[in-house]
């Protein structure tokens, strides 16, 4: 039992630096979410998710991500999220 409660603590910690973070890698993303990095990277090359390029660097905004989520999933036809979506994301 005591095992189980220390693996929760450090899933807890983990989470919360995350949460610090405005922008996220691929990797920290794929933690945030609880999906695997390769359906991270199908989902940026279908232009599924919302995501910002740096260079060669594919980086997550923590917000977006949230109404993203919140959005079922959809983004607008312009592949970001949309005013609408950010008005009902604080509604």
């Amino acid at each position: 039992m005591r095992i189980k409660k220390q693996r929760n603590f450090w899933w807890w910690l983990t989470i919360i630096q995350i949460m610090k973070k405005q922008f996220l890698d691929v990797e920290g993303i794929s933690e945030y979410l609880t999906i695997s990095k390769s359906c991270i990277y199908k989902k940026v090359a279908a232009k599924e998710i919302p995501y910002h390029k740096i260079g060669s660097r594919t980086l997550f905004d923590i917000d977006e991500i949230n109404m993203w989520v919140k959005s079922d999933g959809t983004l607008s036809e312009s592949g970001k999220v949309s005013f609408m979506d950010i008005k009902s994301f604080l509604d």
